[in-house]
């Protein structure tokens, strides 16, 4: 995430912030489930799906040149 785009969204109420294509998919992320969170609501209630799992998966790669 870019130091502007930090400084965008940095004290700003986050839900003006969803859908923000031009922050990236992980701070879009985070930033629907801080909005989740602030009324004790899961993120797929916030589109209204229904919750498929108690977990999240991750992964992670590295390409060495």
């Amino acid at each position: 995430m870019s130091d502007e785009a930090i400084a965008r969204v940095k004290g700003g109420n986050p839900a003006d912030f969803l859908g923000d294509d031009a922050l990236g998919a992980g701070p879009q992320m985070a930033l629907y489930d801080v909005v989740g969170q602030a009324p004790d609501v899961p993120v797929h209630r916030l589109f209204n799906l229904p919750k498929v799992r108690d977990w999240c998966p991750i992964s992670w790669w590295n390409v060495e040149h």
